[in-house]
């Protein structure tokens, strides 16, 4: 019990002693209003005391609940701790609520992809020719342009099947994935192609506005005047890859290999160049930030000093 009092005076020794006070002024007043010392003309006088009475009964129940709401602050602060916790860990879920429904799209997008490469394939027969000499047909022209058509809107997907369609042996799904190619690559805005195999790939000219093609095999692709702006190539294989002329205006480039690589008046204003390996590449006319400088001359790249340096310009 002792030990419990004394903990309550610990936490409420400030509006106890508040209390006190406000007490003793009541005791004070409640002692001289009935004075009987105190003439009629002094207790005319009273009104006033009465009033700084008021007053310090109010002051003190301000100060009492000032001390409550200071009090109270380190709670309100230890809530409000937990509940932005609360907010960011939901945040957080959310977050990757959203990266797994893209990742499930990304996997159905890609099966339906498969599905009408598949229909392709089967839509193919051997016909006879005069000579006698076996020659690949559509089945059927309406199943073959469907199959097109639903390629093409599926086309930020659609560009690895396709290349594999355009490596394949047989001459009429090549010439196939060469029509469709050619049709989807002026139109690739922030296609999802990450981890693709696209070596020897022909997408020159090609809209690739922050397209994804981290660790992308793009050895020997052929790239020249394409928009690569923004584009994510981090850790991509660009060995021998033509450059030329494109766009790669804030594309991220971070440790990708671009061995040997054709670079010639490639716009790379604003590029992440941080670890890329550009030994024999070929830089002349390339234009890129002065932060580079260091890098380039010790990179190995060929015509370092035919670079056009951003810095320079202005």
């Amino acid at each position: 019990m002792n030990r419990r009092m004394a903990r309550l005076l610990r936490e409420y020794w400030v509006p106890g002693l508040m209390g006190v006070l406000m007490a003793g002024l009541v005791a004070a007043f409640v002692v001289l209003l009935p004075d009987a010392h105190i003439g009629w003309g002094d207790k005319a006088n009273m009104g006033q005391f009465f009033k700084g009475l008021v007053t310090s009964i109010t002051f003190v129940v301000f100060f009492v609940s000032l001390w409550m709401q200071v009090r109270d602050i380190p709670a309100q602060k230890e809530a409000l701790e937990q509940t932005s916790q609360d907010m960011i860990r939901q945040t957080r879920f959310l977050e990757k609520q959203v990266q797994l429904q893209k990742e499930q799209l990304n996997q159905l997008t890609l099966q339906e992809v498969l599905v009408n490469i598949r229909v392709l394939a089967e839509n193919v027969v051997e016909s006879q020719a005069v000579d006698g000499a076996g020659q690949e047909v559509w089945k059927s022209k309406s199943t073959t342009d469907l199959a097109q058509a639903s390629l093409v809107l599926l086309r930020k997907h659609a560009v690895p099947a396709l290349h594999t369609l355009y490596n394949s042996e047989r001459s009429i799904l090549k010439s196939f994935a060469a029509d469709t190619l050619a049709a989807i690559k002026g139109n690739l805005y922030g296609a999802e192609l990450r981890g693709a195999y696209l070596e020897g790939i022909a997408l020159d000219n090609a809209l690739l506005v922050d397209a994804d093609m981290r660790e992308c095999n793009l050895r020997n692709a052929v790239l020249s005047g394409s928009n690569l702006l923004q584009a994510k190539l981090g850790d991509a294989n660009l060995d021998g890859a033509d450059l030329s002329g494109a766009h790669l205006i804030f594309a991220d480039l971070h440790r990708a290999n671009l061995l040997g690589a054709n670079l010639v008046e490639a716009n790379l204003m604003g590029a992440n160049l941080d670890q890329a390996v550009l030994a024999g590449a070929d830089l002349a006319g390339a234009s890129m930030d002065e932060q580079w400088r260091v890098l380039m001359e010790r990179s190995g790249a060929k015509n370092t000093d035919k670079i056009v340096w951003l810095t320079d310009l202005t």
